[in-house]
């Protein structure tokens, strides 16, 4: 199969989508999913810069968690890998909830909402700012009170959901206008939330053998032909969570009651900081290096901008860019247990970066 002989057809902003069979009101279609070197942060889009072998080591971990969680009996859309970026996947329709009545539509078709698996809550997390602000309790998060620092291992996984799909942008609700958002019913809401806790153990259980802390997730799941609950996202590859290298661990309780700092340029240096060794890489620069124009991206999408009219984003230093891709790439090997590339390990990646970052962020106060 030549990805090239398949036409895009949503052009995302780090994952095309290329149909090969579409979707019917009776049957599920067939897919491309091509993963980019491209890099998304702040909602912007495509920021305007290649990471080498992202695409290729998303792909890669991405496939290795698909034949993982199948094993664990999750469905998914995932069928097989047609090229070093791209997988072929079932294709269900993507149904706009505010145009159309999905009541009575009840097989094929993705849900409108994503849902988020939260362990640990850091300073930088949506969840974090939501405390702060109030639209969150931390009675919600099983805590008896507001935290006084980050960042904060919950007592349990506590899962979170917010919308998808809507023009105005996606917002944090309540369960309730959730399902009915997605014309779900309770079974089937249950359903997903065993997924993706199920999904949440499996992440654990692998980030404790390769020494890296999962801190959250998402994904998405829609109705197969049948009817019946399916995996429709990508999961546990770097865009999809935050998380840090932290060495192997046995359990999430062997970091409570000790120090846990998270390296943040500008803000945390301090040499014992873990680095969270995400796409929040990139997010940390921006914040560091362009706060006025993170503030800005953020001022106008709430006011309704357009994505196309946004302020055009700086580019990163370059060396900045290759350690990221050097990390995406160890991460594919140490999550996958192979050495699919040619970097070094996970750890060396990581040091790297801390070490150039405090030679080249400036720490404010």
């Amino acid at each position: 199969m030549r990805v090239e002989n398949y036409p895009v057809k949503v052009e995302g902003s780090v994952k095309n989508i290329r149909p090969v069979i579409e979707p019917t009101d009776e049957e599920m279609g067939e897919a491309i999913l091509e993963f980019t070197d491209d890099t998304s942060v702040r909602d912007f889009g495509k920021l305007g810069f290649k990471t080498e072998k992202k695409g290729e080591s998303m792909c890669a971990t991405t496939v290795y968690n698909f034949q993982q969680l199948e094993k664990m009996d999750i469905p998914t859309i995932f069928q097989k890998q047609v090229a070093p970026n791209a997988i072929l996947v079932d294709y269900v329709r993507v149904l706009d909830p505010d145009k159309i009545d999905l009541r009575k539509i009840r097989k094929n078709r993705l849900f409108p909402i994503e849902v988020i698996s939260r362990d640990v809550v850091t300073a930088t997390s949506s969840a974090a700012r939501r405390l702060k602000e109030g639209s969150l309790h931390p009675l919600a998060l099983g805590l008896s009170e507001m935290p006084k620092e980050f960042p904060v291992f919950l007592p349990k996984t506590y899962v979170d959901g917010s919308t998808k799909l809507r023009v105005t942008g996606d917002e944090y609700l309540p369960w309730d206008q959730l399902k009915k958002l997605a014309c779900a019913t309770t079974a089937e809401m249950n359903e997903v939330d065993t997924y993706i806790r199920k999904t949440t153990q499996f992440a654990q259980k692998r980030g404790a053998e390769v020494g890296f802390l999962v801190f959250d997730h998402k994904d998405e799941y829609a109705y197969n032909e049948r009817g019946h609950i399916i995996l429709a996202d990508v999961p546990l590859c770097l865009d999809e969570i935050t998380g840090a290298l932290t060495g192997p661990f046995n359990d999430l309780d062997d970091f409570r009651g000790r120090s846990f700092k998270i390296f943040q340029p500008g803000v945390v240096h301090d040499e014992e900081a873990y680095v969270n060794a995400s796409k929040q890489i990139f997010r940390d620069h921006y914040d560091a290096e362009h706060p006025n124009w993170a503030k800005e991206v953020k001022e106008k999408l709430a006011g309704g901008l357009p994505k196309s009219q946004l302020p055009p984003a700086p580019h990163p230093p370059k060396e900045l860019v290759d350690m990221v891709s050097d990390i995406y790439q160890a991460f594919a090997n140490a999550w996958i247990g192979e050495r699919r590339f040619s970097v070094k390990s996970l750890s060396e990646c990581v040091d790297n970066y801390k070490q150039w970052a405090r030679e080249n962020y400036k720490l404010k106060n």
